[in-house]
């Protein structure tokens, strides 16, 4: 009898590089895509557990807001600005071009962006350490979202 070893192949994927033929916004686009498709995808399902479906809100929040800070980051660096080490996204709105600014309340004219961003601005970090924060409720609204990741999706990968 022969101790087999198997090997799964799941995904390919790149990895940014230093190297300096590798272009680091395309990488950081690529890397908040791919946050984005896994917010979508945990949105869009249900886990059974113990027979009732449940929905994977905290991780369909944590990556589409990570995505949101990862486009938010691309945008700085590709006007030639330092994006700040941290998760603030209403910090990270702030520095942005009039351009991107005027571009969103243009699409959504019934809505105050900065508000919406403020919104949300700490969720990455309030829900992915949600069980260390002793909260009772945590407060989302997929709206504002659904509203924000597509607009910065579409701006950042023209």
């Amino acid at each position: 009898m022969t101790d087999e070893k198997c090997t799964f192949h799941l995904a390919s994927f790149r990895v940014p590089s230093k190297n300096p033929d590798s272009d680091a916004l395309d990488d950081m686009v690529a890397t908040a895509n791919q946050f984005r498709d896994a917010s979508i995808r945990c949105f869009n399902s249900t886990v059974p557990i113990a027979e009732q479906n449940q929905l994977l809100v905290f991780p369909h929040v944590v990556c589409g807001c990570f995505a949101c800070e990862m486009y938010l980051k691309f945008l700085l660096k590709k006007d030639g600005k330092k994006a700040p080490r941290n998760h603030s996204l209403i910090e990270l709105w702030a520095m942005q071009s009039d351009i991107i600014k005027n571009g969103f309340q243009a699409k959504y004219l019934t809505t105050n962006i900065d508000d919406l961003i403020r919104s949300i601005s700490d969720h990455f970090i309030k829900i992915r350490y949600n069980h260390e924060m002793q909260m009772e409720t945590v407060h989302f609204g997929e709206d504002k979202l659904a509203m924000i990741l597509p607009y910065l999706s579409d701006v950042c990968n023209k």
